[in-house]
């Protein structure tokens, strides 16, 4: 504990007030989004119409990014930040309140375009004036902030069985709606303008510049290509797993049963995340969290993938797998981020955009072929994950530490 309280200290200040207010975000939007599914399936949406909107949000996030680096050429990173965000999460969440029919999800899809704005500048907030050991901080109290939301889920689902299926939804996303901008109404007045980004601006560090470092670092290089791959991992295949649950053809449990599985997921990442937290940053024990986590992702995946209505219980393995595999976005972050600093600090903002809007283009398509996959059988969904995982662990492997590079250049 003496070590995490040595690490918070050198948070800088938009990173601490970022963190102590983040479970206005983190802790009820991963009940929006966890049976956002299940609530669009009561309009009638299929596995391959959400993939075909999620497709769309893709293809028009691409330009989010660059969008947000006009905003913080004129209006600077603190204010880009609070206008962007407050447009995309309340313009994400109105939609699905007010919801009558299938038409009014293009809506929430076209402001979740808008998410891949918000992150290039949150991220970067969260790193300047932060030492490089504490980084991990931000994004594992953010990590472990959603994880206890998701011990909280089958609160969330107990509200759907008493409610149904659309009231209930509609009580969670007001829930996040109001925390939201709670949250917004501080970070107002605490939130400062980064002072490198003044120096960027004189140094020239422009986006021309920054890509041009990544094509130079393979470090670079390959952590960014981890952390697309990651992002379809990470994030888009768990968009199909309520769904999964709740199919005949999948485990067809209930929506308490599916706030279990997360509940399972959450306790295991919230161990394995304090065990990060409290251990010395290197970048080869960072390497080496990669590798574990790529593995129990794999061995998660299988587990779904024999896993039956009839033996429920081999889910609850599944699910701790899992857990460990969604400790992935912390670590590839706080990895990619000190990997630039050892190319240059004043080029955080503009490798974050450029990798956002790689990451949209590159998966387009991912979201709309998973969901054709789903459509056709939904164990293709855990075949389909598996493969890419093994990629991932073919780029973790690769990844070496300073001291690695210095050998071998000798």
């Amino acid at each position: 504990m003496q070590r995490l309280s040595e690490l918070i200290r050198k948070m800088g200040n938009n990173a601490k007030w970022l963190t102590i207010t983040e479970p206005g975000w983190s802790i009820p939007m991963p009940w929006v989004f966890y049976y956002q599914p299940i609530y669009m399936k009561a309009f009638g949406v299929t596995g391959f119409e959400l993939g075909l909107l999620l497709t769309f949000s893709q293809a028009l996030s691409i330009f989010s990014p660059l969008l947000g680096e006009l905003f913080i050429a004129r209006l600077g990173m603190k204010w880009t930040f609070l206008l962007i965000d407050t447009l995309t999460n309340a313009g994400y969440l109105l939609p699905l309140i007010l919801a009558k029919s299938q038409a009014n999800f293009v809506a929430v899809y076209v402001f979740s375009a808008l998410f891949a704005a918000v992150g290039p500048v949150w991220e970067t907030l969260l790193a300047e004036g932060t030492a490089p050991e504490a980084r991990a901080i931000g994004y594992s109290i953010a990590s472990m902030l959603q994880l206890v939301s998701g011990l909280m889920t089958p609160l969330a689902g107990l509200l759907l069985t008493q409610c149904g299926i659309i009231e209930g939804y509609r009580t969670l996303a007001t829930i996040a709606l109001t925390a939201f901008l709670a949250k917004t109404a501080v970070l107002v007045f605490k939130l400062e303008e980064p002072k490198n980004r003044k120096e960027a601006e004189k140094d020239g560090v422009t986006i021309t510049f920054a890509f041009k470092a990544m094509m130079r670092s393979r470090n670079l290089l390959l952590l960014s290509a981890f952390n697309v791959i990651s992002s379809i991992t990470v994030f888009t295949v768990p968009t199909y797993l309520p769904l999964y649950l709740e199919d005949s053809k999948g485990l067809a449990l209930n929506p308490e049963e599916m706030g279990v599985i997360q509940a399972v997921s959450s306790a295991v990442s919230l161990v394995a995340l304090f065990h990060i937290l409290t251990r010395p940053y290197t970048p080869a024990s960072y390497r080496q969290l990669l590798t574990v986590s790529v593995t129990a992702g794999i061995a998660g995946y299988i587990t779904y993938l024999i896993a039956t209505p009839q033996v429920k219980a081999i889910a609850f393995a599944a699910a701790a797998f899992l857990g460990i595999k969604y400790i992935e976005f912390t670590v590839a972050r706080t990895f990619l981020v000190n990997a630039i600093d050892e190319v240059d600090p004043a080029m955080k903002s503009k490798v974050f955009s450029i990798l956002y809007t790689a990451n949209q283009a590159i998966t387009i398509p991912a979201p709309a072929l998973i969901g054709l996959a789903y459509t056709y059988n939904p164990r293709n969904l855990w075949v389909l994950a598996a493969a890419l995982s093994a990629v991932e662990l073919a780029i973790a492997l690769k990844l070496y530490t300073r001291r690695e590079k210095r050998q071998r250049q000798n």
